[in-house]
């Protein structure tokens, strides 16, 4: 009776407290090492050091394998998604291709490029760039040709490599970080504001401005394309960059972060759910939906992003209408809840102004499925006094008057 009466008791605790937002595994292969993970909203693609490509049409729900054509071990080292076209880079196999969302792969090397290590791979316009154990190589024409373009840098193997605005960045291993302006023929040294001796782990960008971890020695953001570097100065280790919504994400080994105002303040993202301590992440991305996670022999891990920034899905049910509650409490002091119904799959947005008409808070920027949402507002840092909440949608736009009293 005694054992009874307390299985009643924890079956009605988790009735009435249910457990928070946590990461869940998803179905992607778990006995490899995740070489790479690259999700946009159509697919989500993990590559593996021992067992080719998979993708997923679900958010990594039913993965299914894309590997016809890829060589036997299948190393693969890293992914690089453009247009209809997917690249794969391999341990000492070069680059392989595939058109056809990897029903069949075919290399698209020559001799100089066919034994390589490639660690990296970026294309933009109609040039494809490889980060290598022998150089960065570049080629125009999808890979029929390709030469190296890395002769005046002061090291051999580069290990990543990227553009922005038609400039080349690439670094090698503690060697610096390097630009070059003339897709290039030569290259030059970032020194102002970067140390002298880094390797480049990860970049992404967001609003114009160019982030890079550097490992150990933190993340880096340049607003000039790469003249000029300031570091976070929430200083952490990190290995993998990302941005979706207006927002940065990061991983250090062991947790994820994210940031609202363009990396200067970091906030760890909890890791309920994952089982025991066992969460090395070897590369992270985003989605429109989801954080995903690669690890080291513990498979793939996703979160909501609704759940990080505190965004709670109170209803899966399609509402009628669109529609913007009135905040509750109101008059609040200083946390109030925002209600709100959303019809169909589309970005939302919720701004927070003040009496003066001025922007003070981006409540919510992403894509949400149709349902009813409720967001929290926290007002501690701001005075008291009107406020008023705006919802945006492609097809709904709505504001309320809320009053803050402390």
């Amino acid at each position: 009776m005694k054992i009874k009466i307390q299985l009643l008791i924890i079956f009605f605790s988790f009735l009435c407290f249910p457990l928070k937002a946590q990461w869940v595994m998803t179905w992607f292969n778990h006995f490899y090492n995740v070489s790479d993970v690259i999700a946009t909203d159509s697919c989500v693609y993990v590559s593996y050091n021992q067992a080719g490509v998979f993708l997923s049409r679900d958010n990594g729900d039913t993965p299914i394998p894309i590997r016809d054509g890829l060589p036997g071990l299948m190393h693969i080292t890293c992914l690089e998604i453009n247009e209809n076209n997917i690249y794969a880079g391999n341990v000492y196999d070069g680059i392989y291709k595939t058109t056809n969302n990897g029903n069949n792969w075919f290399s698209i090397n020559d001799s100089n490029t066919v034994n390589l290590l490639v660690f990296k791979i970026h294309k933009f316009s109609n040039i494809i760039l490889l980060a290598t154990n022998h150089g960065i190589f570049k080629s125009t024409n999808e890979g029929q040709n390709w030469i190296l373009i890395s002769n005046t840098l002061p090291f051999v193997s580069s290990t990543n490599v990227f553009n922005k605005d038609n400039i080349i960045f690439s670094s090698g291993s503690n060697s610096g970080l390097f630009r070059s302006t003339n897709i290039g023929e030569s290259w030059i040294k970032c020194i102002n504001g970067i140390p002298d001796s880094c390797e480049v782990k990860d970049y992404t960008f967001l609003n114009n401005n160019i982030f890079i971890s550097l490992g150990s020695k933190g993340i880096y953001k340049s607003s000039d394309n790469g003249s000029s570097w300031s570091i976070s100065e929430n200083h952490f280790q990190c290995n993998s960059l990302s941005a979706s919504l207006n927002m940065l994400f990061a991983d250090n080994g062991q947790n994820c972060f994210v940031s609202y105002d363009n990396g200067i303040v970091w906030n760890l993202i909890s890791n309920a759910g994952l089982k025991g301590n066992f969460f090395d992440i070897s590369k992270m991305d985003v989605n429109s939906l989801y954080i995903f996670a690669g690890t080291y022999n513990k498979g793939v891990w996703r979160k909501r992003i609704s759940e990080v920034i505190g965004i709670n899905i109170i209803s899966t049910k399609i509402p009628e209408k669109y529609f913007l509650y009135q905040n509750y409490p109101n008059p609040f002091n200083p946390v109030t809840n925002i209600k709100f119904d959303v019809t169909r799959r589309e970005l939302v947005q919720i701004t927070i102004y003040n009496s003066l008409g001025n922007e003070v808070s981006k409540l919510v920027n992403q894509v949400l499925e149709s349902g009813s949402y409720r967001a929290e507002f926290n007002g501690n840092n701001f005075s008291s006094g009107i406020y008023y909440c705006k919802i945006r949608t492609n097809n709904f736009s709505d504001t309320k008057k809320m009053i803050l009293i402390k």
